[in-house]
């Protein structure tokens, strides 16, 4: 039995967990929660985050990364547990809290839950958005933009948002100049803004995120929709 296997299952029995409850609560099948538990299988690191936010442990923890045990957490590993349990939302609200008070401490080139001006309407719009990245896409279809995390971009929804109004089969505003290039779909609520890059990361490989971005943008040509350039 693996370090992962042993400590999940006694974190369930003092619990009082069953696999089908621990299942549910950290949205998975049966079926992989059985190859877990029986150490056949060690999940994604997404899983994996997820599991331990419902166990209530750090991800380290669960795989025996050198982690304490959690009776006996530092002040770090109490925060790193609490914001696994987080949804996207609430995440960028806790980034942005924490961005106010340290702002000598955030790294300024990180992207998550920072504001965009868009030129449309006048002088400029300042908006919230909910940052998404090119390597979480799962599929794109004529449909839409489904990610790993099971949340989607829908284009028709982006189209009935466009704040321009007039535009018939627009979905986002593109710049292919940004560092790193981005999309700005016209989600409900708050745009959802694509980044081509792997999140909270400094550097990216400019050829490769433009081509992914173009490939994108030929795909939503293909599908009868364009975009608003920003470049």
């Amino acid at each position: 039995m693996s370090i992962f296997s042993e400590r999940i299952t006694d974190i369930m029995a003092k619990k009082h967990l069953t696999q089908k409850q621990l299942a549910e609560m950290a949205n998975v099948t049966e079926s992989a929660m059985s190859y877990y538990v029986k150490g056949e299988r060690i999940p994604r690191v997404d899983v994996l985050s997820r599991l331990a936010g419902a166990l209530g442990v750090t991800a380290d923890y669960l795989i025996g990364a050198d982690a304490p045990d959690p009776e006996d957490e530092s002040v770090q590993q109490y925060l790193k547990r609490n914001l696994a349990k987080l949804n996207q939302e609430q995440i960028i609200k806790a980034a942005n809290i924490l961005r106010t008070v340290f702002d000598d401490v955030f790294d300024e080139g990180s992207y998550e839950g920072r504001k965009t001006v868009t030129p449309y309407g006048g002088p400029g719009i300042t908006r919230d958005f909910f940052p998404k990245f090119s390597e979480d896409i799962e599929e794109i279809t004529a449909e839409g933009i489904f990610f790993r995390d099971g949340s989607r971009i829908g284009f028709k929804e982006c189209v009935a948002n466009w704040p321009g109004g007039n535009n018939k089969t627009c979905v986002a505003e593109r710049n292919s100049g940004g560092h790193p290039p981005y999309f700005l779909f016209s989600t409900p609520v708050k745009p959802t803004k694509l980044f081509f890059c792997a999140p909270k990361k400094k550097s990216f490989r400019a050829k490769r995120s433009n081509d992914e971005f173009y490939d994108l943008m030929c795909k939503l040509k293909e599908f009868g929709y364009t975009t608003y350039d920003l470049s």
